[in-house]
């Protein structure tokens, strides 16, 4: 009976060691998976960092910077004063035209006055 008994526990140490040998492949197996899921969602986190940042930086070279900002104000407001005196120079000359026209009218009916003048004395 006990080289019976030392065959059962030989065979239930071999089933016992197959047993923990199937289930230390599984364990691999599963680990295996897990990293390389593992892999995959790091080196898709890397891509969509680095996406990110180029969309991030992208946008940063689009907008301009405060010093760019506050130069386009200063110009803006240099622009709108030229303008303003622009138009006001405009409304000068047309006024300055209306005078004009106006003495050289008076200037050419006092000059017709004048030969009229003449004309009636001959």
């Amino acid at each position: 009976m006990c080289s019976k008994c030392l065959e059962l526990k030989a065979e239930l140490i071999k089933q016992h060691n197959m047993v923990e040998k199937e289930e230390y492949n599984k364990l691999s197996k599963s680990f295996s998976k897990l990293e390389q899921h593992s892999i995959s969602l790091e080196l898709a986190m890397q891509l969509n960092k680095e996406i990110f940042h180029k969309k991030n930086t992208s946008v940063n070279q689009t907008e301009p910077s405060f010093d760019q900002l506050f130069e386009l104000n200063n110009l803006k407001a240099e622009l709108q004063a030229k303008d303003t005196i622009i138009k006001k120079l405009k409304a000068n000359i047309k006024r300055l035209n209306k005078t004009s026209t106006t003495d050289n009218v008076k200037k050419d009916i006092d000059e017709i006055e004048t030969i009229n003048i003449e004309l009636e004395l001959w």
